[in-house]
């Protein structure tokens, strides 16, 4: 996947940096027009999904990705709860992937290094041992969705069995949860 290996750690950095292969090259009116919606909306969505240090430039790739956020608004989903939907995407799985790259970095690139491994063999192979990784997060990732979805609908039924059953009242404010917290102090528990 890498024939300019011996380019070493800039091929590496631009392919994880740009995996699409292209930089910020469509515009805000081109992506609008190209998804259906108005620039505002373009530009509201997009920066919810993280893309806002892209100069108001998008991918193809983030293009296709907003086709996918316009379906959903034609279907009735609010643009609100949308962006919001977008914003906990880019912020949990952008930790996800810091999280990877650091570990990553400190746990094999590192290892390789204190082996003695230097230069082009070096990155060659931190290269071998992360390709194989690539679909491991991959299926990773939507395991952890399916999971956690699993509970999330679990949870969402609980709330509907309550609001059926009068033992909830409707919430005032669309999205609006009621909750109760309780401290226990108890003397003596530390023993």
């Amino acid at each position: 996947m890498y024939p300019e290996r011996d380019q070493g750690l800039l091929v590496y950095f631009l392919d994880e940096m740009f995996p699409s292969g292209s930089l910020p090259n469509v515009s805000l009116d081109e992506a609008a027009e190209r998804v259906g919606l108005t620039v505002d909306r373009v530009e509201r969505l997009s920066r919810a999904a993280g893309l806002g240090d892209q100069g108001g430039r998008l991918t193809d790739e983030d293009v296709e990705s907003l086709l996918g956020a316009a379906h959903a608004l034609r279907l009735g989903f609010p643009e609100e709860a949308l962006a919001q939907l977008l914003t906990v995407f880019a912020d949990a799985l952008g930790r996800v992937a810091e999280t990877e790259a650091r570990l990553f970095h400190f746990y094999v690139h590192e290892r390789l290094r204190a082996e003695g491994m230097t230069g082009a063999a070096l990155m060659a192979s931190t290269m071998d041992s992360s390709e194989p990784l690539r679909f491991d997060r991959a299926c990773a990732a939507v395991l952890s969705h399916r999971k956690g979805m699993a509970r999330a609908v679990r949870d969402d039924a609980f709330l509907n069995f309550a609001a059926e059953s009068g033992a909830a009242r409707a919430p005032e404010v669309t999205g609006q949860l009621d909750v109760a917290i309780c401290f226990v102090d108890l003397a003596g528990s530390h023993r």
